[in-house]
């Protein structure tokens, strides 16, 4: 109760400026320990794969139960690799595409485009709706409004810092503030597009295959 009474009698006094300072308290302390953050879902990603193959050598005499966990740990290596957890049709149908985009996919831009991702199919497919063609014109322009807003608020944050005393800048914690929420915003938006693009590519490689393997399957329709 102590620490909480603090905090609060520290916001009363010093506004938006103390918030701030508990934000970027907070942002510093993920930046500093991301590390060992990410490494605690590596080492239980890890772990879990020590499990899966100590289990697969205790099932040396049992080949249907020894397989099943093989499937578990290729499902394990995948996931820590790419991020996605898939079933194995539908991993291989992600490795099959990959060797089919020569170059143009990775499972980076897979991994962004699964937002997107037709859950009405077992194998890797993308849909997209008109809904998904206006909420990537509203992030274009919401994004762009943010990052013009970062930018007009940091010019007049620097203007303020040349022209006026610290001492006499009162407004410091809420120009601050604003900038971080618009970039914050611009991040977002820009995110979401970054998974729109990659759906699109990933889209135009799949109906690209899809389209020569009607093409094949239509070259092998016997003639009467």
């Amino acid at each position: 109760m102590g620490l909480a009474t603090q905090i609060a009698e520290f916001l009363r006094q010093d506004g938006m400026l103390g918030l701030l300072a508990l934000l970027v308290v907070a942002f510093i302390y993920v930046i500093k320990n991301f590390e060992t953050m990410f490494k605690s879902w590596t080492v239980f990603r890890t772990s879990r794969i020590s499990a899966i193959k100590q289990a697969i050598e205790a099932s040396a005499e049992n080949p249907a139960l020894k397989r099943c966990y093989q499937m578990e740990l290729e499902a394990e290596h995948f996931r820590l690799v790419s991020g996605i957890a898939t079933t194995p049709e539908y991993r291989e149908s992600i490795l099959d595409l990959l060797s089919k985009s020569e170059g143009k996919l990775t499972l980076d831009m897979i991994k962004r485009s699964q937002e997107f991702r037709d859950s009405d199919k077992d194998l890797i497919s993308i849909k997209l709706t008109k809904k998904n063609h206006r909420s990537r014109d509203i992030a274009y322009w919401c994004g762009l409004f943010s990052f013009l807003m970062v930018m007009l608020l940091s010019a007049f944050f620097i203007y303020q810092l040349i022209t006026t005393p610290i001492t006499e800048f009162k407004n410091m914690g809420a120009y601050l503030s604003n900038i971080a929420m618009f970039a914050f915003l611009a991040w977002f938006f820009v995110s979401n597009l970054i998974a729109y693009n990659s759906a699109v590519r990933v889209k135009e490689i799949l109906d690209k295959e899809s389209s020569v393997a009607d093409c094949k399957n239509a070259e092998e329709l016997p003639t009467l």
